[in-house]
């Protein structure tokens, strides 16, 4: 284990932290990113299932519970899209 004084007072001991907090940075920018594209993932599946229950309404006639349903949207999520299609 280094003292505190190595890494504040020599140049090696510097350089080391530096690398350190480039490392940990470099890991949060990666999770940051991987976090970002599966929201956004999220948000455009959300958005494609919401225009096809307004087809499927519009052009077939469905109810909101069927078209929910032939779109095998999970039970647990329905609530949402009623909510959002009737507003």
């Amino acid at each position: 284990k280094k003292q505190v004084g190595y890494y504040k007072e020599s140049e090696g001991g510097k350089r080391e932290m530096c690398e350190i907090w480039q490392k940990i940075r470099d890991e949060g920018y990666l999770n940051g990113k991987e976090e970002g594209y599966m929201e956004g993932e999220k948000i455009g599946k959300d958005k494609e299932r919401m225009k096809l229950i307004k087809k499927l309404m519009m052009k077939n006639s469905c109810t909101i519970e069927d078209a929910m349903e032939l779109l095998d949207i999970p039970p647990i999520e329905r609530q949402q899209y009623r909510q959002r299609i009737v507003s």
